[in-house]
């Protein structure tokens, strides 16, 4: 008989048929064993065990578990990479991309990319000679926030949906942070200043060099420097001007993952919290070293 337990450049269709198969074992330790080595075994298990276990709920459990961590393995490395840049190289949408990518393993980044790159065009095709940045910006309020009619999601808040930038594309409805983030992305693609700003409790865009803030939780409401002191003043977090200013990217991700692992945490979903914590640790650990 063929030993399933061997190196990962070996493994074979019936070796990882084996596995799969004894991964129904009812040795927990063993099942362990199994789990790990399949996940060793990486994506060319993921056909046979997205066959396997349709008619045995708790085998599909486990299954739907080596899926994930298999598809973690892969993306945690994409992960890596992209933190371990200096502060400045550090792309936030495809960050922002990889974090929805730990609910969406197979998610197609491009197609929602090309969305926002249409939306963007849609913008600029209004900006006609002449105008002003506060033109503009309105510009893009009555786009997004008007005709587009994304929103903040005060009836669910704590819906993880919220947090993953293809969900926001699809329902638009999100989070301060990310809508603040698409708000950023289309920016950038149109050549307007602007830059995220995380304060203690609520996330808004800031106009590089203005004291002009954008809140797109509430449908891009243009707040002033005094505006946000107040808010400040009232959450009883205390005036601290750093707050004011840009965030850099690593911090943006550092809590869209924090914001994620609060509500998976509360809902006890154990493996998604181990997931998101081990790109934290990522994201925080190579942004210590980064250059600002």
């Amino acid at each position: 008989m063929e030993n399933p337990l061997v190196s990962p450049d070996q493994v074979s269709e019936s070796q990882i048929k084996a596995l799969i198969y004894l991964l129904s074992d009812q040795d927990e330790r063993v099942a362990q064993t199994i789990h790990n080595r399949l996940v060793t075994a990486g994506r060319p298990a993921l056909p046979y065990l997205k066959e396997a276990g349709l008619d045995d709920p708790a085998m599909a459990q486990k299954i739907t578990k080596v899926v994930e961590n298999i598809c973690f393995s892969e993306l945690e490395l994409s992960f890596e990479s992209l933190v371990r840049t200096p502060e400045s190289e550090i792309n936030l949408e495809t960050g922002a991309f990889l974090i929805a990518r730990t609910a969406y393993p197979e998610l197609n980044v491009q197609y929602y990319q090309e969305i926002i790159n249409e939306m963007a065009e849609d913008i600029r095709s209004r900006f006609g000679k002449g105008l002003t940045i506060l033109e503009k910006i309105r510009i893009v309020n009555q786009y997004l926030f008007k005709e587009r009619e994304f929103k903040g999601n005060t009836k669910d808040y704590y819906d993880p949906e919220n947090s993953y930038l293809n969900r926001v594309i699809d329902r638009r409805l999100g989070v301060p942070i990310t809508l603040s983030l698409l708000y950023l992305l289309i920016g950038q693609r149109v050549n307007l200043p602007l830059y995220g700003v995380g304060m203690p409790g609520h996330f808004v865009v800031r106009l590089e060099a203005r004291q002009i803030f954008i809140d797109c939780f509430s449908a891009g409401t243009i707040l002033t420097w005094a505006d946000c002191v107040k808010f400040l003043k009232e959450s009883g977090t205390g005036i601290k001007h750093h707050h004011l200013y840009k965030s850099p990217n690593h911090h943006i991700l550092a809590r869209m993952l924090r914001n994620l692992m609060a509500i998976f945490q509360k809902r006890q979903e154990v493996q998604k919290v181990t997931h998101l914590h081990r790109l934290l640790e990522l994201v925080e650990g190579f942004g210590k070293n980064s250059t600002h």
